[in-house]
């Protein structure tokens, strides 16, 4: 209001008069009065602004946030004459922040804010099974329990679980109420060996944590009894004699095993080093000789049973080469080539020969026969005229021998006289022979194996293989070979009903030869 005054010494007059100032309004009047929560509304009442800005209110507008949320969302206007809103569309146990806005024509207020307000009241799910102790070691304790038998009628979220430290009254969360373990088990991986511990959970929904369980029963970060068990050894090694060998091997027991090792079923040497380290035994020859070459058997034993587990160990070197070589021709366009075995021959089972032939018609060397595990070999197609010369090499893990000469073959070479009135006949037939048997194995289940003998026999003999006296030859199961000689079986995975006895049987038109062994799987 606005009053002017004129005064002189003969009286005095006033006018009045009136300035409005048009504005935004003022916030509306609070603090925001909540008339009814439920689990499917929340009802506001709110008073009117104090200050109307110099134009009447026309609305009102609401938002609403979700509390944890960073969204604002409008959720209507509301006429002037009514202060008062009705919001359905929410979810039990949630809580919510209110802004309310009054508007004129002349623009929108600050807003009015609300307190947290919750849909409906808290509702906690009743407390789960207590929890069951499924397995434990010193690693990993794994719990399951069971839901509550009351969820209050609410949808469970998850769980939250909880341990205690023998001696201790501190129970530590294993997880935050906000990241929930969704299903009804657990494996609790932070835990120190040797230590006790028990274990409680309670169920959350989104009136949060309810009440805990009764407690599991005290349970110990150890490894069960456990007898000795082997993990993925190898079963077979080859060692240039003079290097060292360091036969590794890892196993799992509880409690810890006592470790023997023997070599051919006597105990080991005293200069053959022994360590023996948590889940780990070596042994360790520093320096070796073709004498150390033998079948070395680890054996573990604690109170809940025993193991054992075998590793055949050839100690070998580059061969020495073949002695002496001879040529013999007993039929026209054959020659027999025959030497004196290498020095390393009855050192070494897994050496074997290989023959180079040339001749005066190409002077280059060629290979002939290879992977001959006797002392001859039969050169065909000598040809008259020609001169021929052979080396013998002896071969095996670590190498080739230098070669053995043989003496000149060719145009004055030990003729055989021709009688043309009495034909000579020589015989090369035979009848099959073993020149290397089969070995015994004794491979963990699931591993591979191989299996390998050497037979001979002319004409060439059919071998067959068979388990228990019956014939395996068709079997997928088995992978069978037969080249020169040498003949092979394989298994890939070796399984408990693979075990047994073993046969190969040679046969041809003048007679048969059979060699078995025996198959062990261990567990």
């Amino acid at each position: 209001e606005i009053k002017i005054q004129l005064k002189n010494p003969f009286g005095t007059i006033e006018a009045t008069s009136r300035l409005i100032v048009l504005d935004k309004p003022g916030p509306p009047e609070g603090p925001v009065e909540i008339l009814e929560t439920t689990s499917t509304v929340i009802e506001l009442q709110w008073g009117a602004p104090k200050d109307d800005g110099g134009s009447p209110v026309t609305n009102y507008i609401i938002e609403r946030q979700q509390l944890g949320q960073t969204v604002w969302k409008k959720m209507g206007d509301v006429a002037a004459d009514k202060t008062t809103y009705r919001d359905r569309n929410v979810v039990h146990g949630k809580l919510y922040i209110y802004n309310i806005y009054a508007v004129n024509p002349e623009g929108t207020s600050d807003a009015l804010q609300t307190e947290e307000t919750m849909a409906g009241v808290l509702i906690f799910a009743g407390r789960p099974g207590a929890p069951k102790v499924v397995s434990a070691s010193k690693t990993c304790i794994n719990l399951k329990w069971e839901p509550p038998e009351d969820d209050g009628g609410i949808k469970i979220d998850g769980y939250q679980l909880e341990k205690r430290k023998k001696d201790t009254a501190q129970w530590i969360a294993l997880n935050p109420v906000t990241e929930p373990i969704e299903v009804l088990e657990y494996a609790v991986k932070d835990v120190v060996e040797g230590a006790e511990y028990e274990f409680r959970v309670s169920a959350i929904n989104v009136s949060g944590a309810g009440e805990f369980s009764l407690p599991s029963v005290m349970v110990t970060a150890k490894n069960p009894n456990m007898r000795p068990t082997f993990k993925d050894p190898e079963d077979f090694m080859v060692i240039r004699a003079g290097n060292s060998v360091r036969i590794k091997v890892l196993y799992e027991a509880e409690p810890p095993p006592e470790i023997t090792w023997m070599k051919d079923n006597e105990p080991v040497s005293s200069f053959i080093q022994i360590i023996n380290t948590e889940g780990c035994s070596q042994l360790v020859i520093p320096s070796t000789k073709r004498s150390d070459s033998g079948n070395y058997t680890i054996v573990a034993k604690n109170k809940v049973g025993e193991a054992s587990f075998d590793i055949e160990v050839l100690v070998t070197d580059e061969p020495k080469p073949p002695g002496a070589v001879e040529l013999e021709q007993i039929v026209h366009g054959k020659v027999i080539v025959s030497w004196e075995a290498s020095p390393d021959q009855e050192l070494d089972n897994r050496l074997y020969y290989m023959v180079a032939e040339h001749d005066s018609s190409t002077r280059m060397w060629h290979t002939v026969a290879d992977r001959i595990f006797d002392n001859s070999y039969t050169a065909n197609n000598i040809m008259p005229g020609r001169e021929y010369h052979f080396k013998i090499y002896a071969k095996n893990d670590m190498g080739m021998s230098d070669p053995s000469m043989s003496p000149t073959w060719g145009i004055n070479s030990n003729r055989i006289p021709i009688n043309t009135n009495t034909p000579v006949e020589v015989s090369f037939e035979k009848p099959p022979s073993v020149l290397v048997p089969l070995k015994m194995h004794s491979p963990p289940k699931g591993f591979q194996m191989y299996m390998t003998c050497a037979i001979r026999g002319c004409p060439t003999p059919s071998v067959t293989w068979h388990l228990n006296n019956v014939c395996i030859n068709g079997d997928s199961n088995y992978y069978i070979t037969n080249s020169y000689g040498v003949c092979s079986m394989y298994i890939l995975r070796v399984r408990p009903k693979d075990a047994g006895e073993y046969k190969v049987v040679a046969v041809n038109s003048f007679g048969k030869a059979e060699c078995s062994t025996k198959l062990v799987v261990k567990d």
